[in-house]
């Protein structure tokens, strides 16, 4: 791989979750929105979609960052270096025998690569803490009747930690099922603000994945950053 990327995008590898890494690889860096040309997609050896290309400097960097830290991840994982496609869904194409996820937030991305044979899929997600006044105003959005009866209901750490923590779920299931799915549509089961959660769907999604199934899930708080993941173990 480059020892110098577009946007001076450096990945490098990371892993700040309490649990053991098996079978997975988790990459991320830092970058400056800057506008880009199609020429500096060249080191991810894809074609860019065309949209892309007439996107914010802030859109376009995101997507070149955070298919940077995939491409690093895979490496890791296959010794090759290879970069996920963009599907129709606009979701991450992994190739074959491996799925992942990547994520952004203001000025941060990563990506977590893992192989089939430990995990189905996996779904990563950063947040940046929301503002009290901004968490408030989506509390109700977020949070379903049950977990407004958290005794953290209304901090803004709660609600920045729900809203990542299904957007993870979200990125988990997706491609499992081919279904979207809400906020609304899936809650905390259990609730650790030390690093753990459990998370339960409360809407059929495929006979496979059916109303009251759980996850589980891990996450950290770093420099008002919000990171969280789910694994999706293989049969």
């Amino acid at each position: 791989m480059n020892e110098h990327y577009p946007g001076d995008i450096f990945p490098t590898a990371y892993w700040p979750f309490p649990i053991e890494r098996r079978g997975m690889a988790l990459y991320s860096t830092r970058f400056v929105p800057t506008p880009l040309a199609a020429e500096d997609f060249g080191c991810l050896d894809m074609a860019s979609p065309a949209s892309l290309l007439k996107a914010i400097p802030k859109r376009q960097t995101e997507f070149l960052a955070g298919r940077l830290c995939a491409r690093a991840a895979l490496a890791e994982m296959t010794g090759a270096a290879q970069t996920p496609l963009v599907g129709k869904d606009r979701a991450p194409v992994w190739p074959r025998g491996f799925c992942g996820s990547i994520t952004h937030s203001h000025g941060w991305a990563g990506a977590v690569a893992a192989t089939l044979e430990d995990w189905q899929s996996i779904g990563l997600d950063a947040e940046t803490l929301l503002a009290p006044k901004r968490a408030a105003r989506l509390a109700s959005e977020i949070l379903t009747a049950h977990e407004q009866k958290s005794h953290e209901a209304e901090t803004a750490f709660y609600i920045t930690a729900v809203f990542s923590l299904k957007e993870s779920l979200f990125k988990a299931l997706y491609p499992l099922t081919g279904i979207r799915f809400y906020f609304q549509d899936a809650e905390l089961a259990e609730w650790d603000p030390s690093g753990y959660a459990r998370l339960r769907i409360i809407k059929t999604l495929s006979p496979q994945w059916q109303h009251g199934q759980e996850l589980e899930a891990v996450h950290i708080l770093e420099e008002d950053r919000f990171l969280s993941m789910i694994r999706v173990p293989a049969p």
